[in-house]
């Protein structure tokens, strides 16, 4: 079909910090991989999303899909999808090998990186996937090992300007000493003029070195100003999520139906809604807020 290229295509952002994230949430592969990323050397902060997926048996296929459909909703939010999951036995991959899957994934926008086999398995998903590595672990070292290469080339450059500057520093201090040897009887006025130049020309240089390290550092800084804001901003959604769950499960409590004056009647551990359910003589429960009542139907 001409696609199985097209993800593998495309480049991984140098600043690859907004992950959706594809498994099980329960997988331990998910955890290690999670745990890795919040507690990496650098102290780099990422912002990361479980999309929730089933990564074994028949469901594998759709339940991806479904997934990445999800994803697909929210791609401005990502710079990279992760597909990861645990262990498990060489059978369980073959969900991994199916062609709409690998359709999906070849074609999807943004980067996919898969992490889901073993040292010797390699699936289709693997093969369209834009990085494949082994484990979740590997996944997360990858992504930490992208920025510790992007800071890298960062300090590179910052020491490649003062080299550049030195550099000319020099060259042009020579020069002027040749000049100088050349002109000294004839051109003092001249050399006067070349030193000025000169040190104009250093300050210039150093000022530019100057401005170009505090834009890539004023970069970091938004970025990780972004990040923290993300995080914080996703944290206080779910809180308000957890408490409107726990204001919904307090309100269906039994137990807070019968403080209002409510009461159970049970016959046989069995709760009566009708009176045709017992007849005469019957011993009945009484259940409420404070205790209960042993009654018998006349």
């Amino acid at each position: 079909m001409g696609v199985i290229d097209n993800n593998r295509s495309l480049s991984l952002s140098p600043f690859a910090t907004r992950i959706a994230v594809i498994s099980s949430s329960t997988a331990a592969g998910y955890g290690d991989f999670a745990s890795q990323l919040a507690n990496n050397d650098y102290g780099f902060a990422f912002s990361t999303r479980l999309f929730p997926a089933v990564m074994q048996g028949e469901q594998v296929e759709q339940s991806i899909i479904g997934a990445l459909n999800d994803v697909f909703d929210h791609i401005d939010d990502f710079d990279a999808v992760v597909i990861i999951r645990g262990g498990g036995s060489n059978a369980d991959l073959s969900g991994f090998d199916t062609l709409e899957l690998a359709e999906n994934v070849a074609n999807f926008p943004i980067p996919v990186i898969t992490g889901i086999g073993h040292e010797r398995d390699k699936t289709v998903l693997d093969e369209v996937a834009c990085v494949s590595v082994k484990t979740p672990t590997a996944v997360a070292a990858y992504l930490i090992d992208n920025l510790s290469r992007t800071l890298a080339r960062i300090d590179s450059a910052a020491e490649a300007i003062s080299a550049a500057t030195m550099h000319t520093l020099e060259r042009e201090r020579l020069r002027l000493a040749r000049l100088e040897q050349y002109f000294l009887s004839v051109f003092s006025v001249k050399k006067a003029h070349l030193l000025s130049r000169l040190q104009a020309y250093e300050q210039h240089i150093q000022s530019a070195a100057r401005h170009q390290i505090l834009v890539q550092r004023n970069v970091i800084d938004g970025h990780q100003r972004t990040i923290l804001h993300r995080a914080a901003s996703c944290i206080a959604r779910e809180r308000s999520r957890l408490d409107l769950l726990e204001q919904r499960i307090n309100s269906a409590n039994p137990l807070n139906i019968l403080q209002r004056g409510y009461s159970l009647v049970m016959h046989n551990g069995k709760v009566i809604t009708d009176p045709k359910q017992v007849k005469s003589k019957d011993d009945l429960t009484i259940v409420l807020h404070k205790g209960v009542i042993d009654a018998i139907v006349k």
